[in-house]
């Protein structure tokens, strides 16, 4: 028991919950990209998924909570890997030497911290409608929460789109550090110059 309680409280192990809490996220950063993409193919479109992601209910609950707790974990870990690398005199998770010295490397902390404030921001704006209640109470010609319309009256104000425009560069940034140690944690021991774990990370970034 003592064993294993050792083996759960190194820092491999927390590495490894904060690269799988990561991947969970990145994979509902990228699902909700293509969600979103809708509104590319008019009001109509992007109003029914909508109202077809209110209409799962408490499907969308659980899923909900479940990336609210993978957030949490990932904080966790990566607070508590953070301590344990500075008690031992290592280096901090996110400045390890596999990803070189990058500005993104160097900013992991505030990067995630802006990051955790840009979800609840946009939580506020696009799910609560607290930010903009006078477009949150639109519907369209079917019924629907216009989505569509809520998104055009958001963007129209200048602050609210820059606030995007920066959250998504802080989001660019985060990930770009993130994903490439996640593949390295998650890929073994592929080298500190993992050409195609560079890739894979920047292609990832950039979509």
């Amino acid at each position: 028991p003592s064993g294993v309680s050792r083996q759960l409280g190194s820092s491999a192990s927390y590495k490894a919950v904060v690269a799988l809490t990561g991947l969970a996220l990145i994979g509902f950063v990228v699902a909700n990209m293509l969600g979103n993409l809708q509104i590319f193919a008019g009001p109509d479109a992007l109003n029914a998924y909508a109202k077809k992601l209110k209409d799962l209910g408490a499907l969308l609950w659980v899923a909900r909570i479940g990336l609210i707790v993978a957030f949490v974990i990932h904080i966790a870990a990566t607070i508590r890997l953070s301590i344990k690398n500075r008690q031992a005199g290592g280096e901090r998770y996110a400045a390890r030497r596999y990803g070189a010295s990058s500005a993104a490397s160097r900013t992991m902390i505030w990067t995630g911290l802006f990051v955790l404030f840009f979800v609840g921001f946009h939580l506020a704006h696009f799910t609560f409608g607290w930010v903009q209640p006078h477009a949150y109470e639109i519907t369209d010609a079917e019924g629907r929460h216009d989505v569509h319309s809520m998104v055009v009256a958001g963007f129209e104000n200048w602050l609210i789109a820059g606030f995007y425009v920066v959250a998504l560069v802080m989001l660019a940034m985060h990930l770009s550090h993130a994903t490439f140690s996640l593949l390295r944690t998650l890929g073994g021991r592929v080298g500190n110059e993992a050409t195609w774990v560079r890739r894979a990370a920047f292609v990832l970034t950039v979509v």
